[in-house]
């Protein structure tokens, strides 16, 4: 399970790398894999990985439609093991 320090770790690390200004308010936490993100987009702008420095992985998707009509945004997943962290801009 995710913690409530993991959440704001995640959500401090998107403000400072990506500029997001995200706080652990905006944290959303899934079992859906990164692949299964993937899987459902109907189009990505790009896709990047990153680190945490805590070693958890990142993966950054630029522009990922979720549904057919829905604007682009960004997603970005924090992959915790057994959850994931989101955060969509």
């Amino acid at each position: 399970m995710i913690t409530e320090a993991q959440k704001k770790a995640f959500a401090e690390w998107c403000d400072e790398k990506l500029g997001y200004g995200c706080d652990e308010d905006d944290v959303a936490v899934t079992a859906d894999t990164v692949q299964m993100f993937y899987d459902a987009a109907r189009e990505i702008g790009s896709a990047d990985t990153a680190t945490m420095p805590d070693g958890t992985p990142v993966t950054i998707y630029e522009r990922l439609q979720l549904r057919k009509g829905s604007p682009r945004t960004d997603v970005v997943i924090a992959d915790f093991g057994d959850q994931r962290a989101v955060i969509i801009c």
